[in-house]
């Protein structure tokens, strides 16, 4: 009985939870000419050569070591020869 009790407490903060929100939640209307506007900025095909190099360059860097793959994954090693 207990343990329904305590489900019951943690359903109904949810609850409340999820009231607040939805009666606090204050945003502007979003206008249909703002987000179809033609941006000035770089293109999927620009960023994707960027991404693209990036990789190669990580790579070639990697290309000796066993677990590294990509910057994400360089430990204490090589982070000190490769950042500092």
């Amino acid at each position: 009985m207990a343990e329904n009790l305590a489900q019951t407490g943690v359903l109904l903060r949810y609850q409340k939870i999820g009231q607040i929100g939805a009666s606090k939640l204050d945003t502007p209307a979003v206008k249909f000419r703002e987000i179809t506007v033609e941006r000035t900025g770089e293109t999927s095909a620009q960023i994707r050569e960027r991404v693209v190099t990036a990789r190669r360059r990580q790579q070639e860097r990697f290309a000796g070591k066993r677990n590294v793959t990509c910057s994400a994954r360089m430990g204490t090693r090589e982070l000190k020869a490769y950042c500092a």
